[in-house]
């Protein structure tokens, strides 16, 4: 790209072709969670932000559980919900490397919510960085490493934050896991 005019260009002509493979009609902000749905990554916080918001953006959930996860397998059922009652809500369970590529052309937010110190380097987060997108994300994984790369460099930039204003949802269930807090990496 020689100019951020083109750099606009080709992310509109992008995420046009990836709606119309993906089959989503839509003229408004498209703000994406899509991974593998598990506690830690959080994804009970895309829904409480859907439930928040009135339908200025068009929300775009992906991902399926482990059969043998049951918060995983109640989130799914809670994005399928949130797409069949809401018109600006599409959930794609099936993130196969085509599909996830149109997901992420398609976004102009991407979102990242996991618990700090669990993801090990956000994959999805330098996904949505080398496609121009730009990220929500609490600070973990490639947040983490690039706020310490920033403020090495002398930046006072800031990433991530608190989203502690958000309440657990009935169908959460029991958050308490012992053998996940067990797993947790401890962050320096």
């Amino acid at each position: 790209m020689k100019s951020p005019d083109e750099l606009k260009a080709a992310r509109a002509r992008a995420k046009a072709e990836a709606l119309k493979a993906l089959g989503i009609r839509t003229d408004k902000p498209v703000v994406v969670w899509a991974r593998r749905l598990t506690r830690y990554k959080r994804p009970h916080f895309i829904a409480q932000l859907i439930e928040d918001l009135d339908t200025d953006l068009f929300f775009l959930l992906g991902g399926r559980a482990h059969p043998n996860d049951d918060y995983g397998v109640r989130m799914m059922a809670e994005f399928r919900r949130l797409a069949s009652s809401r018109p600006n809500v599409a959930y794609i369970p099936d993130l196969y490397v085509e599909k996830a590529r149109y997901i992420v052309w398609a976004s102009d937010i991407f979102t990242f919510t996991p618990f700090s110190g669990w993801e090990a380097s956000g994959t999805s987060f330098m996904k949505a960085g080398i496609n121009g997108i730009p990220p929500v994300a609490s600070r973990d994984g490639a947040v983490e490493e690039g706020s310490r790369t920033a403020t090495t460099a002398g930046s006072s930039a800031r990433t991530g934050g608190s989203c502690s204003r958000w309440t657990r949802p009935s169908w959460r269930g029991n958050t308490t896991n012992s053998s996940a807090r067990s797993r947790r990496r401890s962050t320096p």
